[in-house]
């Protein structure tokens, strides 16, 4: 079997969970002895190959061409979406502030409106020429029509959980074929050794001292660090940021930065290898993810193998695998952020939560429904 995985053009400039998802499930099926290639066209060369599978529906200019081709060439396509609710997302960019975006949410408050006028902008502005050709099709077609397009054209769409499904229902209209194959987690998160953060960032660690909060992720408006920092701030708590800032938000960017000059106890570190992450997940003990929107929030599934106390969003699909084993927070409430800071400073991490973890989110078990995925659509 000869499987082409397909992820966004601009994917290892602006790397996310998107990108390491289909990274992770490339590697597990070649583990299971799939051939498998992963490519950034839009229209990928398809010939020899048994399966496509699309990964991010929501960078629609990409996955509704490669969709498309797949579609063309006569093979089955399988459709990753890894779909942010655009419900959730329209009421978190209400309140942007912060440069082009703020200014751009105020006067256009559907997010299909700023997708295009977005797309417009970095096709015009930004010469990037990989997204002229989709962005006149959604000018004269309407995006949304786009969405509902690529998801049936798609043999079959894979969503992590069954709130992200219904999030496809209730912003697309989609009620096609579907399986849900979740997000998975390295077991290796939980043999991090504590003792590497300290040794490696001796004066942060002193800053921070034996027990802090951690937040991973790309920094940006909707994992909302800025509240997080300001929250840690006013509970007088330790945190370190570990992300790279989104190229696209440099006013976020800037206002991060002065929020981190204001607290002595607040530290950023832009890059750590992902092998050494779980020893920084083992020396935090508290790992928060604030966002307004997620699929999956990956890293507090990262954080609970490595024995952390999870304060996660009420928003976004994380709920569905975390369930009752997290502490919940609103991501628009400083206040609601704060006291779920506190409380995790109190509490001790889930031992339920990490053994469900270890049982049902593994790459491993993604890689190997997702396969079963692939035999049952090529039997037909």
């Amino acid at each position: 079997m000869k499987v082409l995985i397909a992820i966004r053009h601009d994917a290892y400039d602006t790397y996310g969970g998107d990108v390491l998802h289909a990274e992770k499930v490339s590697r597990g099926l070649k583990d299971l002895g799939v051939k498998v290639t992963l490519t950034i066209d839009s229209q990928p060369n398809l010939e020899g190959v048994d399966i496509l599978h699309v990964f991010n529906l929501d960078w629609i200019i990409d996955s509704s061409q490669q969709v498309k081709t797949g579609i063309d060439a006569g093979i089955p396509v399988v459709l990753t979406p890894i779909h942010h609710s655009f419900v959730e997302l329209d009421a978190y960019e209400a309140q942007t502030e912060f440069g082009f975006n703020g200014i751009v949410s105020k006067i256009f408050p559907h997010h299909a409106q700023r997708e295009i006028l977005k797309n417009i902008y970095r096709s015009v502005i930004q010469m990037d020429t990989k997204k002229w050709a989709g962005t006149l099709k959604q000018l004269f077609v309407g995006i949304n029509h786009e969405y509902l397009d690529t998801l049936e054209k798609a043999t079959i769409i894979l969503p992590n959980t069954e709130l992200e499904l219904k999030a496809l229902e209730v912003d697309f209209g989609f009620i096609g074929n579907s399986e849900i194959v979740p997000a998975g987690v390295d077991p290796s998160f939980s043999k991090g050794d504590k003792s590497w953060f300290s040794k490696t960032y001796p004066e942060i660690s002193k800053d921070l001292g034996e027990k802090f909060i951690l937040s991973v992720g790309r920094i940006e408006l909707r994992k909302n660090q800025l509240r997080l920092l300001h929250a840690a701030r006013l509970a007088d708590l330790p945190i370190l940021l570990v992300g790279s800032f989104n190229p696209h938000h440099k006013s976020y960017a800037n206002a991060i930065r002065h929020e981190l000059e204001l607290n002595p106890r607040a530290h950023h570190i832009e890059k750590i290898e992902h092998i050494n992450l779980p020893s920084v997940y083992k020396a935090a003990g508290i790992h928060a993810l604030v966002s307004f929107a997620e699929t999956t929030g990956l890293v507090s599934l990262e954080g609970s193998l490595a024995d952390c106390v999870i304060v996660s969003s009420s928003w976004g699909f994380g709920r569905e695998y975390l369930g009752n084993q997290a502490i919940y927070i609103e991501p628009d409430d400083v206040e609601s952020i704060k006291a779920g800071l506190l409380k995790a400073w109190e509490s001790r991490p889930s031992k339920e939560l990490k053994e469900k973890v270890l049982e049902k989110y593994t790459w491993e078990n993604v890689c190997q429904k997702t396969l079963t995925v692939y035999e049952d659509l090529l039997k037909g």
